[in-house]
């Protein structure tokens, strides 16, 4: 499955797409998309994303995430982001890191 215009998928769309399909989305896709689309994630669609989404994410792009949605973030996931991300605690804001149970 190509991953090609994925950059090009707004905000707009993402906001609409239901939690369980999001996890459709390999980690080289879904990373290609703007910081903005990481802005508008939901808790839901957190939960669906693969672990493998977030060894891939910048910086910017886990920043944009938006507190709230870090409440369904597990474990395995922040591992993978520990990967992608020399020291996530660093780069997660007050809030979001108050939010990751």
């Amino acid at each position: 499955v190509g991953c090609n215009g994925a950059s090009k998928i707004s905000s707009d769309i993402v906001k609409e797409i239901p939690a369980p399909a999001i996890s459709g989305f390999t980690g080289s896709c879904f990373t290609s998309f703007s910081y903005q689309v990481f802005g508008i994630l939901s808790a839901a669609q957190i939960a669906q994303l693969s672990s493998n989404v977030f060894s891939q994410v910048s910086n910017a792009q886990f920043q944009a995430i938006p507190a709230s949605a870090l409440a369904t973030f597990t474990t395995k996931q922040f591992t993978a982001l520990s990967n992608a991300i020399n020291d996530p605690c660093s780069v997660a804001t007050a809030d979001q890191f108050s939010n990751i149970p």
